[in-house]
């Protein structure tokens, strides 16, 4: 578990989004949209299933047993949380884990226009519909 913490780790340290773990093949971080092999120990299949054994929650052993994949969060003290997919692919163990920000950027670090801050803050609602057209609701009246 310490190199699959280190792992992560030093992936939310490097910028990436992602992180990817597949037997036999290098550890792979997303990196603004690239794909980055690291250096690392591939992983193995008995280190895989010790990963999967420690980071499936009770809840949901069963349906990996039977569907073979399953979606949860995943949480590691001081690194932060991650949308994790555990997967079966020809018959090895896979771990895909995309990192959830838990500080959300300001509107200026995000660059947004004036405009788009202004209409995300708006308690009216904007409506897309099929048509192309986009239908402003008046915001609810207060009583």
């Amino acid at each position: 578990m310490e190199l699959f913490q280190r792992i992560l780790k030093t992936a939310i340290e490097g910028g990436a989004s992602d992180v990817h773990l597949k037997i036999g093949t290098p550890v792979i971080f997303r990196i603004n949209r690239e794909l980055i092999a690291v250096d690392s120990p591939h992983p193995t299949p008995e280190w895989m299933g010790k990963i999967v054994e420690a980071v499936t929650p009770v809840h949901l052993k069963k349906r990996l047993d039977e569907e073979r994949e399953i979606d949860f969060s995943y949480f590691v003290p001081g690194v932060g949380r991650f949308r994790t997919n555990l997967y079966q692919q020809r018959g090895q163990w896979c771990l895909a884990m995309r990192y959830v920000k838990t500080i959300v950027p300001s509107f200026e670090e995000l660059g947004v226009a004036s405009q788009v801050r202004k209409i995300a803050e708006s308690p009216a609602a904007l409506c897309w519909w099929p048509e192309r057209r986009v239908v402003a609701n008046p915001p609810p009246s207060q009583p």
